[in-house]
């Protein structure tokens, strides 16, 4: 008897150590480690030899802190925040290169190039890898250091090295003016509106007017090009699907707190942009916003996706303000498409992006011939636009609308 008592309690204090272990890690302990950070901080003010700038050691922390956290983490000084603000306003000082991380060697791959920006005018192409920034190894830096780096950089002159192919070219890029334009439409054979869209910003202010054109100018149906079109901002995303959908559901969004999940829904409208036939032609570059619509159209049965499985980005950030001025970014939900999946690539996951109805690769000896293509483009609105051979995605678009006649 006296053996099962000792057991029993021995498995109490086993059971209570747990659960005053597990409070202790989620309340008492973390602010342990918040005192023990503000005393490695004040310790170091305190006793380092030389003097040091408290606001900068502040700073890089908060840094740290919110890198290493989330992936898409971020803390905004004032200053940096209102470059931010100005990318989003669709007008900045830079050189005009959309980047991301090549996740295989660490360089930098140039995704897009802005239209008539410095880097456009030096020939820069959206198949380019950056190799070397202003002297440095670009394996080291993440996108956001490269584009502060080049931002911050005391000088109008940018050094940088990409590689093309095979061959590594240098080139010194003068900083300018960069004004993002992010919709360009065009007619294919009288008949088929061609829109690109290049970000997910400052759609509101031309993208319905520039789409209703192409209809009264006889298009009776749109391909609508998000390849290389990284995303932007939410709520421009489901303001474009709700032009095409009548009434249907275009995500929901899922943050931590389960019972606040939200449903963004396309309203009734009865446009007649809810009844052209639609084609969307994505590949690994379309990412957030832009899976988004390509998930809402491809779940409501709306129109046909063509082209690669998207890039896999189902993660929404929202922004805090901060007493001192300065900003922080978090991800603070997952959001699933219509029929409930969930798209974010992580680790293995194979279920990852947007899967295209028709898959439909470009040959990669093509990709720089592509990325010409795709860069003449945005020379000008509605004008006749010829589809090149090598272009097998958007080929496929125009022959899917002849053969649904």
């Amino acid at each position: 008897m006296r053996t099962s008592n000792t057991i029993a309690a021995c498995l109490l204090c086993l059971i209570s150590g747990t659960i005053l272990g597990f409070l202790l890690t989620n309340s008492v302990y973390k602010k342990y480690r918040l005192n023990e950070l503000r005393m490695v901080i004040s310790t170091i003010d305190g006793n380092f030899v030389d003097d040091i700038n408290i606001n900068s050691i502040y700073t890089k922390a908060a840094k740290a802190i919110a890198k290493n956290s989330d992936i898409y983490g971020e803390y905004f000084t004032k200053e940096e925040w209102k470059r931010y603000e100005e990318d989003l306003e669709g007008k900045y000082v830079g050189i005009g290169l959309i980047l991301q991380k090549n996740k295989d060697d660490n360089f930098i791959n140039i995704v897009s190039v802005i239209e008539n920006s410095p880097a456009y005018i030096e020939g820069i192409l959206s198949s380019d890898k950056i190799i070397k920034l202003l002297n440095r190894n670009v394996q080291e830096l993440t996108v956001d250091e490269a584009v502060s780096l080049i931002k911050n950089h005391p000088h109008e002159e940018i050094d940088i090295t990409i590689k093309r192919d095979e061959k590594l070219i240098e080139k010194k890029i003068t900083k300018g003016t960069v004004t993002i334009i992010p919709v360009y439409t065009g007619i294919i054979d009288k008949k088929v509106g061609y829109v690109r869209i290049t970000s997910f910003a400052n759609l509101k202010n031309n993208a319905d007017k520039k789409i209703n054109e192409l209809l009264d100018k006889g298009a009776e149906s749109l391909v609508i090009d998000l390849r290389y079109n990284l995303g932007g901002i939410l709520t421009e995303s489901t303001w474009l699907t709700d032009l095409f959908l009548d009434n249907k559901e275009i995500l929901t969004v899922e943050p931590k707190q389960k019972d606040q999940n939200k449903v963004y829904m396309a309203k009734k409208d009865d446009t007649r942009l809810e009844k052209i036939p639609i084609a969307i032609l994505i590949n690994s570059n379309s990412a957030s916003a832009s899976e988004i619509f390509a998930g809402a159209i491809k779940d409501n049965n709306r129109g046909k996706i063509i082209g690669t499985r998207s890039y896999g980005k189902g993660l929404v950030q929202s922004t805090y303000r901060l007493p001192t001025g300065d900003r922080l970014k978090v991800t603070t939900s997952r959001y699933k498409t219509p029929s409930g999946r969930h798209i974010q690539k992580i680790g293995g996951n194979e279920d990852y992006g947007i899967i295209p109805d028709i898959l439909v690769e470009i040959p990669k000896d093509d990709e720089e011939k592509l990325a010409l293509f795709l860069r003449n483009i945005t020379r000008g609105n509605h004008n006749e636009i010829e589809v090149p051979d090598f272009d097998l995605q958007l080929k496929k678009a125009v022959e899917v609308f002849i053969e649904t006649k």
